[in-house]
C-alpha cells in the first residue's frame, strides 16, 4: 500500500495545544497502520516513526484481500496518541484471478499463468514476444492498430 499525506500547520498546531493544555508533551509522530477485522473492528499492524519530514510510506501489508486504515499523529511519552489525519479504508487485492469472467479482457490460462511465474530458460524477451503476438491476434483490422515493436533477436 502506498500513503501520502498533507497535514496544515494550523491542524498541527492545534493538536500540539490540545497535547500542551492536558500537561503532556508529544515525543514522536507516527504513522499508524490499522487492520479491519471481519466485526469492524481495528487492530494496530504496524506502526512507523515518522522523522525528516516524510509525508508519504510504502507499506508491505504481507497479505491480500484484507481492509486497512492509515492514521497520522503524535505519540506522547504516556504513550497516548494524538491523531492528526485519517485515511479511508482500502483493500489490498485478491492474491488469485478475478471470479468476474469479462471477456473483453480474457486472456488464455497459460497467458495468464506465464504473467506471474518463472519459467527456467526462458527469457523475458521470449515471454513479452508471446504476450504482444496473442494481443495483435485478438486486435480487428478495424480495432486500434499496434506496430509490432518486438523483433526476432537470435
Amino acid at each position: 500500500m502506498y500513503s501520502y499525506w498533507e497535514i496544515s500547520s494550523s491542524v498541527e498546531s492545534a493538536v500540539r495545544e490540545k497535547i500542551a493544555k492536558r500537561g503532556l508533551k508529544g515525543s514522536k509522530s507516527v504513522l499508524r497502520v490499522y487492520e479491519i477485522t471481519s466485526t469492524g473492528d481495528e487492530k494496530i499492524a504496524f506502526e512507523f516513526e515518522l522523522r525528516d519530514w516524510a509525508n508519504s510510506w510504502y507499506i508491505h501489508a504481507g497479505t491480500s484481500g484484507k481492509e486497512w486504515a492509515a492514521e497520522v499523529g503524535i505519540v506522547c511519552e504516556t504513550g497516548e496518541f494524538f491523531s492528526l489525519v485519517r485515511s479511508n479504508v482500502v483493500q489490498t487485492p485478491a492474491n488469485r484471478m478475478s471470479d468476474i469472467c469479462d471477456e473483453e479482457w480474457m486472456c488464455p490460462e497459460d497467458l495468464y499463468y506465464k504473467l506471474f511465474t518463472y519459467e527456467v530458460g526462458t527469457s523475458s524477451f521470449k515471454e513479452r514476444k508471446s504476450i504482444e503476438e496473442h494481443l495483435l491476434k485478438r486486435l480487428s483490422s478495424d480495432g486500434v492498430i499496434l506496430e509490432k515493436s518486438v523483433k526476432d533477436v537470435d
